[in-house]
């Protein structure tokens, strides 16, 4: 049974509370209208997933609170940098692009600075943020054209690769596969 499975259980909450939300995340962001991207994007999720016909309708979403909610419930929710603009609900519940919601996702993945992509750059130079721009893991290697396995062929055609394997002495290891002849390694005892 995992830390959280075990306090659930016992403080009888399975299902509640804030210890099933997600890592926080915290990116920078460029200008009021980008703020204001993201936090559509974050208020469109019932809607965008069919949950409800109106953003505002889902209960456990900010908007609801900030619409429907009891005092109570508002002091939960920080108050914007920005004023809301009057026709929010209106540009709420109208669908975002998929390339604007793309690249909000690819932020949030990675908490990289989500803005113009010169901003961006010039921010991740300023802030030394370029681990939020590159792909995760090592880097590919090129293929090799002089390789050759059972799956792929050689880059060029069959003569090019044959006077390339005699050019560079590889016959052998184009025979064997990779494997060098019995007795052509120095080490090797015959």
């Amino acid at each position: 049974m995992t830390h959280t499975q075990r306090y659930h259980a016992k403080s009888q909450t399975v299902g509640y509370g804030h210890i099933y939300q997600g890592r926080y995340k915290s990116l920078l962001v460029e200008s009021d209208r980008h703020f204001l991207g993201l936090v559509r994007y974050v208020e469109r999720n019932a809607r965008r997933a069919g949950l409800v016909a109106k953003a505002e309708d889902w209960p456990w979403s900010s908007v609801h609170v900030r619409r429907y909610g009891h005092a109570q419930e508002k002091k939960l929710l920080s108050a914007w940098p920005v004023a809301e603009p009057p026709d929010y609900l209106k540009w709420l519940n109208h669908a975002q692009r998929k390339e604007e919601i793309e690249k909000i996702r690819q932020a949030i993945k990675r908490s990289r600075p989500y803005g113009s992509e010169k901003w961006v750059s010039k921010t991740v130079r300023q802030f030394g943020l370029e681990s939020t721009t590159r792909n995760r893991g090592r880097p590919k290697k090129a293929p090799d054209p002089f390789l050759t396995s059972k799956r792929s062929r050689p880059y060029g055609s069959e003569k090019w690769v044959s006077q390339a394997v005699r050019q560079f002495g590889l016959e052998s290891t184009a025979r064997n596969r990779g494997r060098p002849n019995k007795g052509s390694c120095p080490l090797s005892s015959s």
